[in-house]
């Protein structure tokens, strides 16, 4: 594995494939390329697409899997009786015949008829049921989805990825990172035609925007730090740093940090020139992230959370929770750290749904679990309401075990809620005001597929 109201649930069965080059084997920072794949598991039912093929027996894993559905993104399904259990109280959309206030005529409207236009003579001429602009409310906008059943449906930016893993979101375009295939990528917002920013990259990880550029780690031939220009620019393709393995990075007005494989920090100005090592003798350190003064990253194989000063992390460090499971990946908000723990794993793999979603405030005290019993969460983004995160799912004898989610969770606590039920292999997630994006990598050739689907 590598590296939000009223949310509905709704499951799909994908094509069981063998699992794709540049796949985990040792641990959490070791993956090669090639290799043998695992071995499918049965396919669940579809109710679109044809039947998947069978999956390949793997050096480890089962024998072959039956025919299961197709790969695409499963509906959100508002008829769903589950669908009530994920919603939230005061979050969800209004019911399909009742109003929003203010809005006229809503008594007169049948169920999934609306009155958006506020003009008498003509009734209620919207479908809330259908209509993308007013779906299960006037002015309720799905951004380029389908509404089926009132209910926005998730918007497949791009299918057809190899291995899609780190993404990031401005006010215009979505980018992300194509690991089997060494490309950068972006595409509109709302969905059009997708463009390579870079290729050639070796095994590009992690992804992290900032006004005029793209940056990633490439963790493999040595590894480097790699920045291009937004519009793929040509010439504006670069190599900001050397690394070992670098595995997450973060970004701020003029200096770019990343963790290493051989346990080192560093950082090196985002215009490129020579890195400083910061932090020396990490346990393996993967998610970096920071603030306006401070860094935060986390040591995997300590199971620790720590910070320090930018001007100098090593001086001023702070462990600010220890004993954690695995931590893999960290965000801020202004009062508090995230981060989540993958929980139980064997050879790259997780073998339990026992990961958690974590938070303590940035001046310490008690970590607090907001999630737990998570089927491997890898990474997560925060909103000043919830915690979203993704569950990449379990492996039993290294057959996939279809349970992948995307999810979210109170950013003061509570009952997790899904986003989507389904996604296959989902890893690197973002948000903005308005959607959640993740990328999922699917298992085997070109199954990965990037995703939006707004917040309810």
């Amino acid at each position: 594995m590598r590296r939000s109201y009223g949310l509905t649930l709704a499951a799909l069965g994908f094509v069981a494939m063998a699992f794709m080059a540049c796949r985990y084997t040792t641990s959490l920072d070791e993956y090669s390329a090639g290799g043998d794949g695992f071995g499918g598991s049965t396919g669940e039912g579809g109710s679109a697409g044809q039947g998947g093929g069978g999956g390949v027996a793997g050096a480890t894993g089962g024998g072959a899997g039956q025919a299961g559905s197709d790969g695409s993104v499963p509906d959100v399904d508002a008829s769903n009786p589950d669908a009530d259990a994920a919603k939230q109280d005061g979050d969800s959309a209004p019911p399909l015949d009742a109003c929003p206030d203010g809005q006229p005529n809503c008594g007169n409207c049948t169920i999934g008829r609306l009155d958006c236009d506020d003009n008498t003579a003509n009734g209620c001429e919207t479908d809330g049921t259908i209509d993308s602009k007013n779906c299960g409310a006037c002015d309720h906008d799905c951004l380029g989805g389908l509404c089926k059943g009132g209910t926005c449906q998730p918007l497949e930016l791009a299918t057809g990825q190899p291995m899609s893993w780190g993404i990031a979101v401005d006010a215009t375009r979505v980018y992300w990172s194509n690991q089997a295939n060494g490309e950068i990528r972006s595409v509109p917002l709302n969905g059009g035609t997708s463009a390579a920013l870079a290729t050639g990259q070796n095994n590009p990880g992690d992804v992290v925007i900032d006004t005029q550029y793209v940056y990633w780690t490439n963790f493999s031939s040595g590894g480097a730090v790699m920045r291009v220009a937004k519009d793929g620019t040509a010439g504006s393709l670069k190599q900001i740093s050397s690394g070992t393995g670098p595995w997450s990075l973060t970004v701020d007005d003029a200096n770019a940090w990343f963790t290493n494989s051989d346990g080192t920090i560093r950082q090196v100005a985002k215009a490129g020139g020579s890195s400083t090592t910061v932090i020396t003798g990490a346990l393996n350190p993967k998610g970096i992230t920071s603030d306006t003064t401070l860094l935060f990253w986390l040591e995997t194989d300590a199971g620790k959370v720590l910070k320090g000063p930018k001007s100098n992390p090593a001086s001023g460090k702070v462990e600010l929770a220890t004993g954690q499971k695995k931590p893999l990946s960290v965000v801020v908000s202004a009062s508090d750290v995230y981060w989540v723990s993958p929980g139980t794993y064997e050879y790259g793999q997780c073998t339990a749904a026992d990961g958690a979603v974590m938070k303590i405030a940035k001046t310490g005290g008690t970590p607090v679990v907001l999630a737990s019993g998570q089927a491997c969460p890898v990474d997560l983004a925060v909103d000043g309401t919830h915690v979203y995160f993704t569950n990449e799912g379990t492996f039993a004898s290294g057959v996939y075990q279809y349970d992948g989610a995307v999810m979210r969770v109170k950013v003061t606590g509570g009952q997790p809620e899904a986003v989507l039920v389904g996604p296959v292999v989902p890893y690197g997630i973002a948000v903005d005001t308005s959607a959640v994006y993740w990328t999922a990598q699917g298992l085997g050739g070109n199954a990965g597929t990037v995703v939006k689907l707004v917040k309810e």
